[in-house]
């Protein structure tokens, strides 16, 4: 029978272990590979292949995710990691049970059908363990520490549930070793007994000395009787739940110090942060002082320096003989008078206007090629075009480009060269 249950134990692991791998090795291969998309229960573990917009291969991988997760919290076994693995395995129940529900019974479905019952049987597993076992499961290495020390075999068992008395068990959690409840009774019959003892002592006389004594003997016998269970128990979990009791004593401590630097420093923080606004108030009042007595600001003068970058590049552009304009975003921002006369438009009808405004169709391809060009990081900076003039007429030019800036933002210095007219 111990062996059966020692199987049972370890069915989930194994179960998630090898499905974890399995998954894993598929997804590899479907995704590296382009393998078939085979078995299908893989890829409706999750419900969230009721959903239309996910393909396989994201419904596979949100599988993998679950199945390692699942897989991760019953390595680390432990009660509570065992009441979270219910959650992703409820989840993988519910993506199977809807499509088992929603597709025909048939052999084609046999995989659907044992994962469901697989799943089913590890949750029932799941439970029985959160009931009888400790906080730790089975661990050998700590089998035998413990079996070096008392000279004895090892002795695989479950230890069954004990319930701690409630003046207990509201002050320290739970222990996992068999008997500890037993020693609990025994403190709390031992505390009354000497309760016993200074209210006899009290209402008493001192001529009945005596039989207080007497009496006194007898309470000291009757705590000095051992229980049976606790007789038969082995020294070393005796220790072990003092050590237990000794780290929560610690960590509460540790806890209550946590506490305190964490204030502290909530304090400091709200501190720091009234001092800063008081700064930040003060600096902002000064800022408008300023500005009312001097009588500028920063827009004004950032509007200036635009105003005389704009009468440089005009300046520029007027001393070149050819064709030039500065283009910034697609957007003509300066032109001279020489790109003027070429397309047959005054200088107030071109500037701010988009280039492609005069580009025809079948020029709007060298524009595209030379886009794609500057992504890919092509050193071609030169390009043809069509442009179409206010006379209806197609003018075909070369457009030679170099990286300026205009505003504070990066532009294009263009040159444009005639190649050749055609009439409509």
């Amino acid at each position: 029978m111990k062996k059966v249950s020692s199987i049972f134990w370890c069915f989930p692991f194994c179960f998630f272990v090898f499905f974890s791998i399995f998954i894993s090795i598929k997804f590899v291969f479907i995704f590296f590979f382009r393998a078939a998309y085979e078995p299908t229960f893989m890829f409706e573990l999750t419900p969230f292949h009721i959903l239309s917009g996910l393909n396989n291969l994201q419904l596979l991988f949100l599988s993998l995710i679950f199945i390692i997760f699942n897989t991760y919290l019953h390595v680390k076994a432990t009660r509570r990691n065992l009441m979270y693995s219910f959650l992703p395995t409820a989840i993988m129940l519910g993506g199977l049970g809807f499509a088992i529900t929603t597709n025909e019974l048939a052999i084609s479905n046999l995989f659907h059908y044992l994962v469901f019952g697989c799943l089913l049987f590890v949750i029932l597993i799941d439970h029985k363990n959160i009931l009888t076992s400790p906080d730790v499961l089975f661990s050998p290495k700590k089998e035998l520490a413990e079996s070096e020390i008392s000279g004895k075999k090892p002795a695989i068992a479950l230890p069954q549930p004990q319930v701690a008395p409630l003046s207990i068990a509201h002050k320290y959690p739970r222990l996992s070793f068999p008997g500890v409840s037993s020693l609990f009774s025994l403190i709390k019959n031992v505390k009354r007994t000497n309760g016993e003892r200074t209210e006899k002592g009290k209402s008493e006389t001192p001529n009945k000395s005596k039989n207080v004594g007497s009496n006194a003997d007898k309470n000291l016998s009757t705590k000095r009787e051992i229980p049976s269970e606790i007789k038969d128990m082995p020294v070393g979990n005796f220790e072990g739940a003092h050590t237990r009791l000794e780290e929560i004593e610690r960590k509460v401590k540790k806890l209550s110090k946590l506490e305190e630097e964490i204030e502290k420093r909530r304090r400091n923080l709200v501190e720091k942060e009234k001092s800063f606004r008081e700064q930040l108030v003060s600096s902002t009042h000064r800022e408008s002082y300023r500005s009312l007595f001097t009588g500028t600001s920063d827009k004004t003068i950032y509007s200036d320096e635009k105003d005389k970058e704009g009468k440089e590049y005009c300046k520029i552009l007027d001393e070149i003989s050819e064709c030039a304009a500065i283009i910034q975003r697609g957007t003509l921002k300066q032109i001279n008078s020489s790109f003027a006369e070429l397309i047959g438009y005054k200088i107030e009808e071109i500037v701010e206007r988009s280039l492609l405004d005069f580009v025809v169709p079948e020029g709007l391809t060298g524009i595209k090629k030379h886009h794609l060009d500057k992504l890919r990081g092509a050193s071609r900076s030169s390009y043809e075009t069509v442009f179409l003039t206010k006379e209806n007429n197609k003018v075909t030019v070369e457009i030679s480009t170099k990286l300026t800036s205009f505003n504070g933002k990066k532009a294009e210095f263009s040159v444009f060269k005639k190649v050749k007219d055609q009439q409509e």
